[in-house]
């Protein structure tokens, strides 16, 4: 895990502070089928424009390589490719699918990409339904990324069936931002956060010239933050069930599901975690989800994880629990 020490997020502040940005750029965008929303400072406005048009441009290619939401991506015709013949791919979505296999493995299939039968079985693109027994049985024994078999020596990868398909919900806005990140620091950015979606990229300082403050909403109230961190070279994630999800017969359906049952997690609350690498904090703030607040709290106390969990009580309130690791970027509670 990826820890940020405290002593390297104080370096990095005094060291922003020291060449504080005399302009700052903010932009506005949709891009990945959500919003993008970044603020830059610079010393040079011109500076500021050339790294908007290039965060832009970072988004737009990891979308054309992850998309699985079209065909024209690279995963979409992957997705779309012939059953067990091999696809020859690029070096970058080899290495992406490599490593998110390693991460399937390291959650114990908390986090699995290879749901595509499950999201289609309960309709999570549409209008959504209730998959029979059967069905959703089905489905799970179809489903999971160890059924797609890579093969390293050529570079290629093969699709076991025409039902399986590879989702990149729980790793694609990470990717982005990680190649953003890359892009700004190679510009000469040091201040800059990037909302892409929820998932936020924070670099250096704020304009203040203190850490970035990051809300952590409330499950139910999404304009109430519940949490405040204090935050600078890192990324912060946020899983759960609240805003995306689609209601059958009366019942609200998530759009998060357990790859080990095949059945949508609860809505028990969230999971934020706070890691330096934006793909890890997209995964694992997923894995966590799906592993429930126990499992979730006593997982990031063993892998020293900076993870904040909110998760509703029985009487309807919210308890919030913050990892050792999390202390140094927490902020007093601001609402309940």
């Amino acid at each position: 895990m990826q820890k940020i020490p405290p002593v390297l997020v104080a370096l990095s502040l005094a060291l922003s502070q020291a060449t504080a940005p005399t302009a700052w750029i903010e932009h506005e965008a949709y891009a990945m089928g959500t919003r993008v929303h970044m603020v830059i400072g610079t010393n040079d406005r011109s500076l500021g424009r050339d790294a908007v048009q290039a965060v832009l441009e970072q988004i737009a290619n990891a979308e054309r390589l992850l998309s699985s939401w079209t065909a024209s991506s690279e995963l979409g015709r992957f997705n779309q490719s012939v059953p067990n013949k091999p696809v020859q791919l690029t070096v970058s979505l080899f290495s992406v699918l490599e490593e998110v296999s390693r991460w399937v493995e390291r959650t114990d299939r908390a986090f699995d990409p290879g749901i595509g039968p499950l999201i289609d079985v309960w309709d999570l693109r549409g209008s959504g339904r209730h998959p029979t027994a059967l069905e959703l049985d089905v489905a799970r024994r179809g489903s999971g990324i160890e059924n797609f078999r890579l093969d390293y020596a050529g570079r290629s990868a093969t699709r076991p069936s025409d039902a399986a398909w590879i989702d990149a919900g729980a790793f694609g806005k990470g990717y982005a931002l990680r190649k953003v990140r890359a892009t700004l620091l190679a510009l000469g950015v040091r201040s800059a956060t990037v909302n892409l979606g929820g998932q936020i990229l924070l670099i250096g300082s704020d304009s203040s010239g203190t850490a970035w403050e990051v809300g952590i909403a409330h499950p139910r109230h999404r304009d109430q933050p519940i949490r405040s961190l204090w935050v600078a070279d890192a990324s912060v994630a946020t899983t759960g069930q609240s805003e995306r999800y689609v209601s059958v017969d009366g019942s609200d359906v998530g759009h998060v599901l357990d790859p080990r049952t095949g059945q949508p997690v609860p809505a028990w609350g969230s999971v934020t975690v706070v890691t330096q690498d934006p793909v890890e904090a997209d995964i694992l703030a997923t894995a966590l989800f799906v592993l429930g607040r126990d499992e979730a709290i006593a997982w990031s106390e063993r892998h020293d994880l900076a993870v904040v969990i909110v998760a509703e009580r029985g009487d309807g309130t919210f308890e919030v629990t913050v990892t050792e690791a999390a202390r140094s970027h927490e902020r007093p509670i601001r609402h309940y």
